[in-house]
């Protein structure tokens, strides 16, 4: 799950690809500390599963006026990236480009059996 499966699924569906940069993934408190307790990666972050979560393509010049609608009902937005013609999938993380997670491993079930 989480973002690394809609992400590829949305990619693969409308074949395209995309630049996503980390930091600008809101990412809570309570995954944070779950990363640090349970030493997950990154990777395994961006791949826990999104509950409540809407993701959704914004074309470029409706960008300002969705943050505005959002934020006028009381809703947080966050622009992570953009789709690209070129089918590449790449994270950019303290601005180097690496190649986006293929596979979404959800650590839930470690972390709650322990195996992790």
């Amino acid at each position: 799950g989480g973002l690394v499966a809609a992400l590829n699924e949305i990619a693969i569906a409308s074949d395209l690809g995309f630049n996503v940069v980390f930091e600008k993934i809101p990412i809570s408190p309570e995954v944070r500390k779950l990363q640090d307790t349970f030493q997950l990666s990154d990777e395994q972050v961006l791949s826990m599963s999104s509950t409540g979560l809407v993701i959704a393509a914004v074309d470029a010049q409706a960008k300002e006026l969705v943050e505005k609608v959002l934020r006028e009902n009381g809703l947080f937005a966050s622009f992570l990236g953009v789709f690209t013609k070129s089918k590449n999938r790449i994270l950019i993380r303290n601005g180097k480009a690496t190649p986006f997670p293929q596979v979404a491993v959800d650590p839930y079930e470690r972390i709650l059996s322990a195996k992790v």
